[in-house]
């Protein structure tokens, strides 16, 4: 499985928006829910803005594991935290 087929799911704490973004760290889905209509521009901002960013580190957690057990398997030396270097956060 590559990187591109990996995806992760992450909402608003409100609940009014839904994200998926996939392991090649690209946003396939923003969905809104119904009361995310009635709810205010700058609260359904925030809230795309918090549901991005939780897919988006989701996204990015899950790749670097990936991509760590594959290095791993390959014998390529990993950092302290798993990753390989130069990809610390």
């Amino acid at each position: 499985d590559g990187l591109s087929e990996l995806r992760v799911s992450a909402c608003s704490p409100d609940g009014l928006v839904e994200v998926i973004a996939g392991g090649d760290l690209r946003i396939h889905t923003v969905q809104l829910s119904e009361t995310a209509m009635a709810a205010g521009q700058v609260q359904v901002q925030e809230s795309v803005r918090e549901a991005v960013n939780a897919a988006m580190e989701a996204a990015q957690a899950q790749a670097q594991a990936r991509i760590a057990t594959i290095a791993s398997e390959m014998g390529l030396p990993l950092g302290p935290q798993g990753q390989l270097p130069g990809l610390e956060r």
